[in-house]
């Protein structure tokens, strides 16, 4: 049979809201999204009072060997969006939801403040006082994941910008960008031949080196031939650098939903910029494409050229679309695993200053 505490779960939410509406008339809120957490709250405690099959008993939680009951808990960390809030409103709140569960749960009518939903009852089903006072620790713990919740917003805003628009604009992390300029700083640099960069590394590939069939019928071979020629070619220390940018922080919500390793697989690195027009370089195969700048410059005009264009095609419909500076520090990092992120590049009008761009790929494999 259904619990009662799911076939109330709309009536509760609702109470909830209204006594929020009530008690804080000032507070704003999203009625749908404080319905939801609302929702998210029950279920948590379906699970964690072991109703009617829904999971283990919230004394359980006290022993840390069951990691199965802290994932239960911890999952909802990154979707409460109002009781994340963490104020006299949002507090008041989860304890009138807690308030709320025990009578259902005992099969007591709730003093209604007005819903259009109404209170379903069956004896039956009712659970004894003394497991519905456990409720109250799971509201405790309820509240305490969502204000982890709210730490975890900029990883939330990271995969939402990562997955929908297909980019992320940010900083280099600072001991990367100061070993990029190293780098810099210690390259033999050389004319680049049947280029239009100023210079580029004496290690790295030239045009001229390779043949592009006319119809473009070979561009996938070439691409990735450039990109391995460039990568193996590289000095130890820029894949070293390579390896320890993956690696930071910044990108572990992609861990959450990509093989655990990323392996870098191409390198690219030159002083200037060539026109482009918007182009995907997911035909090299790569899954993470990541543009590190650096310009000794100062603040990036946008008259200068050089910066990138960057934006979402579907349905021959554009959406997203931003110019990036390529500032000193600067970091932008593409979804290439995807054809419809596209960027293009404009050329360098100013060719006064230095414009330095490294572009690391990476493949996310389960390999070590």
């Amino acid at each position: 049979m259904i619990p009662l505490l799911e076939q109330n779960k709309d009536f509760i939410a609702n109470e909830a809201w209204l006594f929020l509406q009530n008690t804080f008339p000032e507070y704003t809120a999203d009625k749908e999204l404080c319905r939801r957490d609302i929702h998210m709250v029950i279920d948590v405690v379906l699970a964690e009072l072991h109703i009617e099959g829904y999971g283990p008993y919230i004394s359980d939680l006290v022993n840390p060997d069951l990691c199965e009951n802290y994932w239960q808990m911890n999952k909802y960390k990154k979707s409460f969006r109002v009781l994340r809030n963490q104020d006299d409103a949002t507090f008041s709140l989860l304890d009138y939801t807690g308030q709320l569960i025990k009578l259902v749960l005992q099969n007591k009518p709730v003093t209604a403040r007005g819903t259009n939903y109404i209170q379903t009852f069956n004896e039956e089903l009712a659970i004894s006082e003394d497991r519905t006072g456990k409720v109250d620790e799971v509201t405790s713990l309820v509240g305490a994941n969502a204000g982890a919740g709210l730490l975890r917003t900029p990883h939330i805003e990271f995969l939402e910008e990562y997955f929908d628009k297909g980019f992320v604009v940010t900083e280099t992390p600072k001991d990367i960008h100061k070993r990029l300029w190293d780098e810099i700083n210690k390259t033999n640099w050389v004319m680049g031949k049947g280029t239009s960069y100023k210079s580029i590394p004496d290690w790295y590939v030239q045009k001229e080196r390779r043949y592009i069939d006319p119809t473009g019928a070979d561009r996938q071979v070439v691409e990735r031939w450039e990109g391995l020629y460039g990568y193996y070619h590289a000095p130890q220390t820029l894949k070293d650098i390579a390896q320890d940018l993956i690696d930071d922080a910044l990108f572990e919500p992609l861990r959450l939903y990509r093989p655990p390793n990323a392996v870098p697989k191409f390198i690219h690195f030159w002083n200037g910029s060539e026109n482009t027009q918007h182009h995907v370089d997911s035909i090299d195969g790569s899954d993470v494409m990541i543009f590190c700048y650096a310009t000794d410059a100062g603040e990036w005009q946008e008259e200068w050229g050089g910066y990138i264009n960057l934006m979402k095609e579907v349905g021959g419909e554009f959406h997203y679309l931003r110019n990036v500076m390529p500032d000193d520090g600067r970091m932008v990092i593409v979804n290439n695993a995807a054809p419809i992120f596209k960027h293009g590049i404009r050329n360098l009008s100013n060719d006064k200053i230095n414009r330095y761009t490294f572009i690391f790929h990476y493949t996310w494999t389960y390999d070590e």
